[in-house]
């Protein structure tokens, strides 16, 4: 209240939640347009220092132009963004900013040349903006970034997870407040801190070496994912799963091969090699590193269930050359000349809508959808198969073709219930597509057993 102004940004970013009454007491106040949670001792200290070249540097900063790069291994949930700034004033820069999909997710200092996210989500596509900031909160324009589409290998997000272990570590820290320090601050945490950079080494006097991971929730898992150190191989490995932390079940066990940075062990029906996955539902999950007294590791990921995804491409819109038939028993056949789009998908087909988006307005586009697939061997909701799509844009009322958008992009749903279609959800999306001025003819001549409309 004392600085008539409503401050409840500069509070949500440090991770506070207002209930009802701050919300609507606060907007009785001119929001605080500046990102006042950026700024620090030295910054204030610089505006001090430089008050008579304040407007020389604003000037700067707007005319400026941020340079930023994107770049991701295969099948990996980070994102690495290069930064870089140019025709600020010198030593003016106070920070960047880094938003994906329009929501900030994170803010580094201006002597850093890099910004790595750890994507939430999987199968869906993220489009990343960089603006940076001067020490007095001037803003340069915001480069945005190519659109690119996350798919890694189902990781699990970290967010409500802890950890332990029975090892000790030269970098454990001891709180201040336990006097006797018999409860020291663990640095195993930096196996679950999403950073490949860091490493935890820790040794036991006695027992093979143990890390437990508490989810916080039940889950379900179908594999883990250890990133080695390479000058510290690992040898034998028993991976135990628990409902309550103190009944255990063994999962997989096995040896590593040392071959590669990482090492995915996914977790098969009688620990055989080779055999069908076996999804495991766990609140806790162990790790024993046997046969070794001292260990060093960098990463320990769990890999869930497949995730929904849906692909377009370019080669996927055209017109059909030929009559198609969709359904023998009813005698439903998309007939030839229609304008169709059609690409992959995995999901299950009796849970799974896909829509098609005219990628300029985001509005869907008029039509109907067809998903070829076998049926899942079971009816579980979390069941996955592969198959393609299809999508038929409706004609004009007079039979005559409507006027296509010049890009598309397709999204996937999933829905709770198959028969209402009640607790539909977004999970995937597609790259924007151009459409071709000319549609080629497409041949549709293969599909499997099962399809939804």
């Amino acid at each position: 209240a004392a600085t008539k102004k409503n401050l409840l940004e500069f509070f949500q970013s440090w991770g506070m939640v207002p209930d009802e009454t701050t919300l609507r007491y606060a907007s009785q106040f001119a929001k605080e347009e500046r990102k006042i949670q950026y700024i620090t001792d030295d910054a204030k200290a610089y505006r001090i220092e430089h008050a008579s070249d304040a407007s020389e540097i604003r000037a700067k900063t707007e005319a400026a132009g941020v340079q930023a790069a994107l770049s991701r291994e295969d099948n990996s949930n980070q994102v690495t963004i290069s930064l870089q700034v140019d025709g600020m004033q010198e030593n003016s820069i106070l920070g960047y900013e880094i938003l994906r999909n329009g929501k900030v997710v994170g803010f580094v200092d201006g002597t850093k040349t890099q910004f790595v996210d750890t994507v939430p989500f999987n199968n869906q596509v993220a489009t990343y903006s960089v603006i940076a900031y001067d020490k007095f909160l001037n803003a340069t324009e915001a480069n945005v970034l190519e659109a690119v589409k996350i798919k890694h290998d189902g990781s699990l997000s970290k967010d409500s997870w802890s950890i332990s272990t029975n090892m000790k570590s030269e970098h454990d820290e001891h709180d201040k407040d336990d006097v006797c320090g018999v409860n020291p601050i663990q640095a195993v945490h930096s196996l679950i801190d999403n950073d490949l950079q860091t490493s935890y080494t820790g040794s036991v006097t006695s027992g093979d070496p143990e890390v437990i991971l508490n989810l916080g929730e039940m889950t379900q898992i179908m594999g883990m994912k250890v990133t080695l150190d390479e000058t510290n191989p690992l040898r034998d490995y028993e991976i135990l799963g628990s409902v309550d932390g103190s009944n255990w079940t063994s999962i997989q066990s096995g040896t590593f091969s040392n071959d590669t940075p990482y090492e995915r062990i996914y977790f098969t029906k009688g620990n055989a090699l080779g055999a069908q996955v076996a999804l495991q539902n766990v609140s806790y999950v162990k790790l024993v590193l046997k046969g070794q007294q001292a260990v060093t590791l960098k990463e320990i990921d769990l890999i869930g269930q497949p995730d929904d995804n849906v692909e377009l491409v370019e080669a996927g819109i055209g017109k059909l050359a030929n009559d198609f038939v969709v359904d023998d028993c009813n005698l439903e056949t998309i007939a030839k000349g229609s304008v169709v789009i059609t690409g992959e998908y995995s999901g299950h087909p009796a849970y799974n809508v896909v829509l098609l988006i005219d990628a300029d307005t985001d509005e869907v586009i008029p039509g109907s959808q067809y998903i070829f697939a076998q049926d899942p061997d079971d009816s579980d909701l979390g069941a996955v198969s592969q198959g393609t799509w299809l999508y038929v844009i409706e004609p004009n009322e007079d039979g005559t073709q409507k006027n296509l958008p010049k890009r598309v992009k397709a999204e996937l749903y999933r829905v709770d219930d198959a028969h209402t279609m009640e607790g539909q959800r977004f999970v995937s999306d597609t790259l924007t597509v151009d459409v071709p001025e000319t549609l080629n003819d497409l041949i549709i001549n293969q599909r499997q057993s099962r399809n939804t409309k």
